[in-house]
């Protein structure tokens, strides 16, 4: 699978700045007994694109990215979505947006589960794990900038833009995340298919070599 889904999203329509680093201003007052609490939940989706950067430049060595999506991401789902709630009314009981994060979540966990598997696969060449990584590189590469793009659009001194306009936003970028899980399903399970043939065809051979007292 060559064709890979490039991000198109505000950008190439000339409408929003990317920020260099997502980061969420929280224009609602916020009480001082929950700061501390606040804060951490304003970098919770900064966390989820490093991951996805990590990820990136770290192809070779998945194991601390694994350990960090087991450890953060499940706890902090509620956290990052009652923060959200609170940039924006317009997004309160809005389901895309958390869909957006379902999607983005489930795309590096159905990386950071199967790669590890196919490098440790002995079937698979070299060549081939190189092309695997090369081809999950391009796709999260696309992916973890969407989140950019979600950060820029909810945040209200980054984007002038009407609750309509800012759902109508919403609702690309929740297709382009879904279609990019999509798409690394897909790959995946090309990966998966190639070592489960590469392993059985191995397999036969030394079963016939066993047979034949080879």
């Amino acid at each position: 699978m060559r064709k890979l889904f490039t991000i198109a999203v505000l950008g190439g329509l000339g409408l929003l700045a990317r920020p260099a680093r997502a980061q969420f201003v929280i224009s609602a007052p916020i009480a001082e007994g929950q700061a501390t609490k606040q804060a951490g939940h304003q970098g919770i989706l900064t966390v989820l694109k490093d991951l996805g950067n990590t990820i990136v430049k770290k192809g070779n060595d998945t194991q601390a990215v694994i350990k960090s999506l087991e450890d953060q991401t499940v706890q902090m789902h509620d956290e990052w979505y009652s923060s959200l709630l609170k940039i924006n009314s317009v997004v309160s009981n809005y389901q895309q947006v958390k869909s957006i994060w379902s999607y983005q979540n489930r795309t590096l966990s159905l990386y950071t589960q199967n790669i590890t598997q196919l490098r440790g696969n002995p079937y698979l060449t070299p060549s081939q794990i190189q092309g695997m990584v090369k081809g999950y590189t391009v796709l999260l590469s696309e992916n973890v900038g969407l989140l950019d793009d979600l950060t820029t659009i909810l945040t209200p001194s980054a984007a002038k833009m009407t609750d309509a306009q800012r759902l109508k936003f919403i609702n690309k970028i929740s297709d382009k995340v879904t279609h990019q899980y999509q798409l690394v399903a897909y790959f995946t399970k090309r990966n998966q298919a190639l070592a489960t043939q590469q392993t059985q065809n191995a397999q036969d051979t030394q079963t016939l070599k066993k047979l034949y007292g080879l």
